[in-house]
């Protein structure tokens, strides 16, 4: 069984005509969205199979319409699905470079010390910020640059952070 790997959210329709306003997590746009390629939107639990009709980028946003969806009707249940695309489909990348879902589950620690486990990886527009969980529920946040990440070792599924003074606001004092 093939896995599948989320590259966005359908906001919602946009305009009449079936077009889909998505919120991309993908770094290959024009790859995901080039006209008759194959994506994958879950709805209700399954995976429904969807065709590229068209692609525009549109502000923050990603405007897809699919083959065989011609209208604001047609489209309107997507609201807030998931868009996903089969692992066959990922491209291969450059060295230092990595996909969430790689990311996603490792052990962040700085120097010997234990920070917590990825949780999720979000992008607010300056960079890629890697939220860590720590042993009590709370919710680290670090930049996904050259200036705090150290070494990323997917086989050992451990990242090691170089932590700046203020970083983690009180906890970091002595």
């Amino acid at each position: 069984m093939e896995e599948y790997f989320v590259i966005g959210t359908i906001i919602g329709p946009h305009a009449l005509k079936g077009e889909v306003k998505i919120l991309s997590t993908t770094d290959f746009k024009a790859e995901r969205y080039a006209k008759g390629n194959t994506l994958y939107i879950e709805k209700n639990n399954e995976k429904i199979q969807v065709q590229i009709k068209s692609y525009r980028a549109h502000k923050d946003f990603d405007l897809v319409c699919f083959e065989n969806y011609n209208d604001i009707n047609a489209v309107e249940p997507f609201s807030k699905c998931k868009v996903y695309v089969p692992h066959s489909q990922l491209e291969d990348l450059e060295e230092d470079e990595f996909y969430y879902h790689e990311l996603i589950g490792c052990v962040a620690y700085s120097n010997e010390t234990k920070l917590g486990i990825v949780k999720d990886i979000v992008n607010y527009g300056a960079s890629d910020i890697l939220i860590i969980e720590d042993e009590t529920n709370k919710e680290i946040m670090i930049p996904f640059v050259d200036d705090f990440i150290e070494e990323v070792d997917l086989d050992a599924q451990k990242i090691m952070i170089h932590l700046v003074e203020g970083i983690l606001g009180d906890q970091d004092k002595e």
